[in-house]
Order: structure tokens, then C-alpha cells, then sequence
């Protein structure tokens, strides 16, 4: 019997709850023993009240001694009781056996006579019953029921040890014996055991271990082939892997063609920028029937369509484009899953959970991406050696009561988006700030813009963000976007915000390093009544705010700037 079997150790831990069982069944059994005794001698109290009292008070009566004391005498043959007297004022009249003081259980029966009408005391009948005796019988009980129980335990136990010997631990052997010795030579043999073969509808456990084992078996033997073919073809997969070669470095040429198409975008953007802003300004400063407005609209006319050549060259180096529809946030999720795995580290676990049946959201495709990959990477900084991301979209039907918690939410039925991380977590400082532009916890390599676009993508379109966050815990956001209806089947965009009045009259510091964009959002500006302070660099900008003496009511900057970038800028202008 091997001690670190399985069969031995499920013997002893069978033996072990078996024998606890038998102590509790005796233990139980005993009490419920020993209330029978008690309630036995109860009995025979009032056995002796009814039967024999009457004999012994009415020979006592007549004085007739040897009646009462044959009377007394076959009270002794009642078990356990070993001591019968008859007293009167504590003087004794008759005694009869003796018992060890402190051992009688006691009952008393006085001794009156009815005569002429009068009740006349005789004395007391008290007899005694052994309580040791009583105990002694009991316990006698306890030790033979125990004896057989725990024999049984003992039957039981090794009947059982022996079934899974004989049912389980010998196949289990064979099994190790076969699974040791298997080999590539050795891959034609099956796996058999000497065992009652069961339905092949039922099997059982061992059964299934047997044929999980020799399908393993088979599919070894068919990857083997497989290796062998590929061997013998060995030209071929050098062809191959010429072949994978040249893809890859078309790919990375294609990367490359891409960042090259993202920058050339934006230099063509700062380009268009002062081309239709200053369109649009004489556009609306001439009248309807000017006949230079032909002249502009062809100017406008050719600048759409520019700016459509740098949507398609944002889109082709994965910029995104701002075109809004109803969408299937779940079919998003999926469509942008392969890309986000090829950007996540490898050592991330990544889980979508996606819910098949969900409404449609009014969202743009491209930002609802950004926001995922933004999510999904600051998740993955979190979590440096390594851990699980989860995506998962529901439905969510908020309640008046959870909107009475959280300002930014309206009652009603929202799709939510669900990222969560198992990092390092956030402390309290770091949630206070999280979704402040500029705000980061990575130093100089971080922007502090990811969470500030999440947070301004979710507003723009009517939802809300909220998140939980625990140090060393992780970290999960949730995003809730109202529900549109059904999903469109093409394109359909929508006017992203309703006709507002732009006009104002606050100062703004305009701070750009591009002269002609910088030109033209002043002059847009200016025209809606705003008084502009404007600055080609930070290090400018800083001296136009110490210079002006009244207040500067917004700062209108660019992120990336040669010398003092946008975030930087902001920081000192805070200060």
C-alpha cells in the first residue's frame, strides 16, 4: 500500500470521516441510551408506587415484619436497586441490602394508613438504584456497539480501497507505463486495457482517459508524417520562407509608406487650413448674388476635395477619420481585435467578451477606435509583467437612481464598453487627476493626452466614462453610449453637434508655430468677436502673458511645437 497513492489516500481519508461518523452514531446512541435509563427507573419508581407500596403499608399496618420484609426483599430483584428501608422520623424500621453513599439515584414513597376516617404516618419507603451499576450497563452497550461499528468502518474502508485498486489505480498504472514508453516507433500501438469495455454512449472516466490518450496518439503520429512530407519537400518550404520574406518587407515598406502618408497628411492639413478658412471668411462676407462667389466656391470646391485625398491618406497610415453613423459597437470591438493584439505585448493576455445582441450607437468608427487603443495601451503600461486585458460590450439599462450618483448620466438604455486590466492600479492622487489634459504618470515620455482625448471622444458623443480603480488591484474603465436604434448598412453621417452662436468677446492666446494656419484661426476667430493674443512658440507665449495686463480667458495651443511643446506651455502658463 504505497503512501502516496491516490487508492491510500482515499483510504485513510475514508477511514478517518468513517470513524469520526462512528464516534458521533455511538456518542448518539449512548445519550439516547442513558435517556432510556432514566426514563426506565423513572418507571420503576412508579412501577413500586402502584404495585408494591400498597403490599408494604398494609403489612406494615398489621406489624406483620416478614411480609414487609419478603416485600422489601423482592424489590432488590429490580435491576440496579440495592438498598430498600423503611424510616419514621429518622429512626430506621426496617433495611434491607446497601449502597455506597453518593452512587443511589433515590425514590422516596411515604407510608400513611386511612383509619376511622384518619391519616395515620407509618414512615417513609425509600429504595435506591446504583447509578455506577446503571452506568456500567451503559457503558457496556457503548463499547460492543462501538466494536462492531468500527469493525464495519474497517470492512467498508478496505472494501472500498481495494474496488478502486482493482477499478482505477491498476489502469491508471497501465496507462503511466504506456504514456512512459511511447515513442515515434511505438505510435502504431493503441492503448488497450484489461477492463470491461463499457457503452461506447457512456463511458467512463478511464474510458475517456484511454481515448483522449490515443487520439493524442493518432495526432502525434499524423504531425510526424506531416514532418517527414516536409522534409522530403524542403524545397518548397525554402520557396516558402523566400516568399514570406518578400512580404515582410513589403509590409514594412507599406508601414513605412504609411507613417510617411500620416506625416505628408498633416503638412497637407496646415496647407488647407488657411486655404478654406480664408474661403469661408469671404464666402460669408459677400452677398448671395455676388458673382465672384463662383470663383470662391471653385476654390472651396478644390480644397473638399484635397482634404478628402488627406482623409484617404490619414486612413491609409491608421489616422482616423471623423464620419459619424450608427454603428455595431460589438462588430467594432471585433473588426479592430487583430490590430490591437499585434499591438499589445505579446506577454497580455487579451479577452473580448462581446455581446452578440446589442443596439446601435451613433458614434465615428476612428474615434471609437482611438479610444479603445488608447484604453487598451495605457492598460498595458499598467501592467509590466504581464497580466490580462478584458473588452467586453452590453447592454445597460440605467436607472433614475444610478443617474441620481453620477452627474454626467441621463436615465435610459446605454451600450457600455467595458476595459479592464489586473495592474498595478491607481492611488487616490492619481484618480484625482486622470482625465486632466497634460496629466501623466509616465515623465517625460508621456503626453498626458491618451485619457483627455478618451474623455472628450466619450463626450462629444453624449456618453459618459466612469472607472474603478484599486492599487495593485487593476484598473476598469466603463464607457456608456446612448443607444441610436439599428445599425446602418452604409455610410450615414450626421451633424456631429447642434447650430450654436460662436460669438464672444473673451481674449484668447492663440499660440502656433505654422504662420499661416496661425493667420487664418486668428482672423476666424477675431471675426466672431474675440480678441487675440498670438504667439508662434511657448517660450512667446509666456512673455505675450506676462506683458498683457488684463485677463487671458483661454488657451488655444498646439501640442507639438519646436523648443516648449503644448503641454509643457500649459504647465507653466498653470503655474
Amino acid at each position: 500500500m504505497a503512501k502516496n497513492s491516490i487508492a491510500f489516500r482515499l483510504f485513510i481519508v475514508v477511514l478517518i470521516v468513517s470513524l469520526i461518523a462512528a464516534l458521533l452514531i455511538t456518542a448518539v446512541r449512548a445519550w439516547l441510551d442513558y435517556r432510556k435509563a432514566m426514563s426506565d427507573i423513572e418507571n420503576t419508581f412508579k412501577e413500586i408506587k402502584i404495585t408494591q407500596l400498597p403490599v408494604i403499608r398494609e403489612n406494615l399496618w398489621v406489624m406483620d415484619e416478614k411480609t414487609v420484609r419478603t416485600a422489601m426483599q423482592g424489590l432488590l430483584n429490580i435491576s440496579h436497586l440495592r438498598h430498600v428501608l423503611i424510616e419514621d422520623k429518622g429512626r430506621v424500621i426496617m433495611e434491607i441490602g446497601s449502597i455506597e453513599a453518593g452512587d443511589a439515584m433515590r425514590g422516596e414513597f411515604p407510608l400513611t394508613y386511612t383509619y376511622g376516617g384518619k391519616t395515620i404516618r407509618l414512615g417513609i419507603l425509600k429504595v435506591d438504584i446504583s447509578r455506577n451499576g446503571v452506568f456500567e450497563e451503559l457503558w457496556g452497550h457503548v463499547k460492543v456497539g462501538l466494536f462492531y461499528t468500527v469493525m464495519m468502518v474497517f470492512l467498508v474502508t478496505f472494501s472500498i480501497y481495494f474496488l478502486f485498486q482493482f477499478m482505477f489505480t491498476r489502469h491508471l498504472s497501465d496507462i503511466a507505463a504506456y504514456v512512459k514508453q511511447i515513442g515515434i516507433d511505438g505510435l502504431e500501438k493503441e492503448l488497450l486495457l484489461e477492463k470491461k469495455k463499457t457503452s461506447p454512449q457512456n463511458p467512463d472516466e478511464i474510458d475517456r482517459i484511454v481515448s483522449a490518450i490515443n487520439s493524442m496518439r493518432l495526432g502525434l503520429k499524423t504531425t510526424f508524417d506531416e514532418l517527414q512530407d516536409e522534409i522530403q519537400t524542403r524545397k518548397q518550404v525554402e520557396e516558402e520562407k523566400a516568399r514570406m520574406e518578400e512580404q515582410y518587407l513589403q509590409a514594412q515598406k507599406v508601414e513605412a509608406v504609411g507613417r510617411l502618408a500620416g506625416g505628408v497628411a498633416h503638412d497637407l492639413n496646415n496647407l488647407l487650413i488657411p486655404i478654406l478658412g480664408y474661403g469661408e471668411m469671404l464666402r460669408d462676407n459677400l452677398a448671395p448674388d455676388d458673382a465672384r462667389l463662383k470663383f470662391i466656391d471653385g476654390i472651396m470646391d478644390a480644397g473638399f476635395r484635397a482634404r478628402d485625398l488627406v482623409s484617404r491618406l490619414l486612413a491609409f497610415g491608421r489616422k482616423q477619420t471623423l464620419e459619424y453613423r450608427t454603428i455595431d459597437l460589438s462588430k467594432a470591438v471585433e473588426g479592430f481585435e487583430k490590430l490591437l493584439r499585434r499591438t499589445i505585448r505579446e506577454d497580455i493576455e487579451i479577452k473580448v467578451l462581446l455581446s452578440p445582441d446589442i443596439h446601435g450607437v451613433m458614434a465615428d468608427l476612428g474615434q471609437i477606435e482611438q479610444v479603445i487603443m488608447n484604453l487598451a495601451v495605457n492598460a498595458a503600461e499598467a501592467m509590466p509583467g504581464g497580466g490580462t486585458l478584458t473588452i467586453e460590450t452590453t447592454l445597460a439599462d440605467l436607472d433614475e437612481e444610478y443617474a441620481a450618483t453620477h452627474p454626467e448620466v441621463e436615465p435610459g438604455e446605454y451600450v457600455m464598453l467595458v476595459v479592464s486590466d489586473t495592474g498595478c492600479g491607481m492611488d487616490d492622487e492619481v484618480r484625482k487627476h486622470i482625465f486632466e489634459p497634460f496629466f501623466t504618470t509616465k515623465g517625460e515620455g508621456g503626453t498626458g493626452l491618451g485619457l483627455a482625448t478618451v474623455h472628450g471622444i466619450v463626450r462629444q458623443h453624449g456618453g459618459s466614462i466612469w472607472f474603478y480603480s484599486e492599487p495593485f488591484k487593476g484598473t476598469t474603465f466603463k464607457i456608456y453610449l446612448p443607444v441610436t436604434g439599428k445599425v446602418d448598412a452604409g455610410v450615414a453621417t450626421v451633424e456631429k453637434t447642434a447650430p450654436t452662436d460662436l460669438h464672444g468677446w473673451e481674449t484668447i492666446l492663440l499660440v502656433e508655430d505654422n504662420e499661416h494656419v496661425r493667420e487664418v484661426s486668428r482672423a476666424i476667430l477675431e471675426q466672431f468677436g474675440y480678441r487675440v493674443l498670438s504667439a508662434e512658440s511657448g517660450s512667446e507665449a509666456l512673455r505675450v502673458l506676462e506683458d498683457h495686463e488684463s485677463s487671458v480667458h483661454l488657451l488655444l495651443t498646439d501640442v507639438v511645437m519646436p523648443g516648449m511643446n503644448g503641454r509643457d506651455l500649459f504647465t507653466q502658463a498653470s503655474a
